[in-house]
């Protein structure tokens, strides 16, 4: 698993936003000096992540009552193990939503 951040703003006047992604990278458990690598996506999950994104655009901007339910992401691998710190760059920034 990684830690993904949109950051978006909506230009009222020119009637058109911006949306800026950051995927932060992970190294593997098990390799020694391991390098920092992108994260990869299958495509079920970057369009988890556009409807993801286009709902808070609609709640954060246009002010929409959408509630709360999201569709999950979809795992190839086991995804149920401890989540290391030293090995995620969101954590070594201090923004990983999995941080304990």
């Amino acid at each position: 698993r990684v830690q993904v951040v949109f950051h978006f703003q909506l230009n009222k006047a020119r009637r058109q936003g911006t949306v800026k992604l950051r995927g932060y990278k992970q190294e593997c458990m098990t390799c020694s000096e391991a390098q920092m690598e992108d994260p990869k996506f299958p495509e079920e999950n970057i369009d988890v992540l556009v409807e993801r994104l286009v709902k808070k655009i609609r709640m954060r901007c246009y002010r929409e009552k959408l509630g709360q339910g999201n569709r999950s992401s979809v795992f190839n691998t086991r995804d149920d193990g401890p989540h290391e710190r030293k090995h995620c760059e969101a954590c070594r920034l201090g923004i990983c939503s999995q941080a304990n």
